[in-house]
């Protein structure tokens, strides 16, 4: 099994699956909190297919980012305007 290649959201077979759940499930919660608390704007990327450790997937997913960006970036000048603020 190579590290980084694997997504943990199925059964766990070993000690290590079931710590990089753990550490899934950990970093979804923190995530959902702080985005629901702090974000004015949240734009997510399709990364479906890509797992947080993969590292070398580190180019497409800066790609989808920023074709995400591109996508809704019309609209998010619109809303950021309606705030007050600029880009």
């Amino acid at each position: 099994m190579k590290a980084g290649r694997t997504i943990y959201t199925g059964l766990t077979q070993s000690s290590f699956d079931v710590l990089m759940q753990t550490f899934t499930i950990m970093g979804q919660t923190i995530k959902a909190y702080e985005l629901d608390k702090y974000a004015d704007f949240v734009i997510r990327p399709n990364l479906a297919a890509m797992s947080g450790s993969d590292f070398g997937q580190r180019n497409a997913a800066i790609l989808a980012g920023e074709e995400a960006v591109a996508k809704i970036w019309p609209e998010l000048q619109r809303q950021m305007a309606a705030k007050g603020a600029t880009v």
